[in-house]
């Protein structure tokens, strides 16, 4: 009995897969290639637009440490703390060139009825990959250098 309702059950989940597999298919069928192409443009558009505004929280944060590096710096120059100070505004200078870098390479006339379809969506693929990449950087950089400063009050 038990294997009877086990295998009922797994037959079900597939033939509900395959419906959902199904109306999935039909729906991006009704979706034209331009509009998944600007879909795809804007979905690497927001990250960039999410993220962005942050350049400013890595511009403080850097005038931060850099004043906290020259104050230590004045004291002794030899102190254990610099490098890890220097090392957390090494990441934020990182960040924000990997930022700066991904803006300038950009081609923002991908989506432009000059560039075939399939070449669009795949450069729009990967361009979603390094944003996200781009984002990850800067979030982990300046969530360390906040979690610093908050621990070193």
């Amino acid at each position: 009995m038990k294997s009877t309702i086990q295998i009922s059950t797994l037959f079900l989940f597939i033939l509900l897969s395959c419906g959902t597999q199904d109306n999935k298919n039909n729906a991006d069928s009704s979706v034209s290639i331009d509009e998944l192409r600007n879909i795809r443009y804007q979905e690497v558009m927001a990250i960039h637009d999410e993220v962005m505004p942050k350049l400013q929280d890595i511009i403080s944060l850097q005038e931060n440490f850099k004043i906290r590096i020259d104050s230590l710096t004045e004291i002794d120059s030899t102190l254990a703390v610099l490098e890890e100070l220097n090392n957390l505004n090494n990441d934020l200078a990182g960040a924000d060139k990997s930022m700066m870098d991904w803006m300038h390479q950009f081609n923002s006339k991908i989506n432009s009825n000059d560039v075939s379809d399939e070449v669009a969506m795949t450069y729009l693929e990967e361009q979603k990959v390094k944003i996200l990449e781009v984002k990850e950087r800067m979030n982990n950089s300046i969530n360390s250098a906040t979690e610093y400063f908050e621990s070193h009050q």
